[in-house]
């Protein structure tokens, strides 16, 4: 989720329904490895990068 910053309830409240709500967590918890993995690895950021580099020579 996102909370608006600085709403320290709201940051509050959404951390305890993820430790009441371990399916929620898992969940959201997997989704962000996922993505890591499909955004964040080296070969994921180079071929995005890489085009620019064609670009620039």
């Amino acid at each position: 989720w996102l909370v608006p910053f600085g709403n320290v309830p709201a940051i509050a409240e959404a951390i305890d329904r993820l430790l009441r709500d371990r399916t929620l967590a898992r969940a959201m918890g997997a989704a962000g490895r996922a993505r890591v993995w499909r955004e964040l690895t080296w070969d994921a950021v180079y071929q995005r990068i890489r085009p620019l580099y064609g670009e620039l020579g």
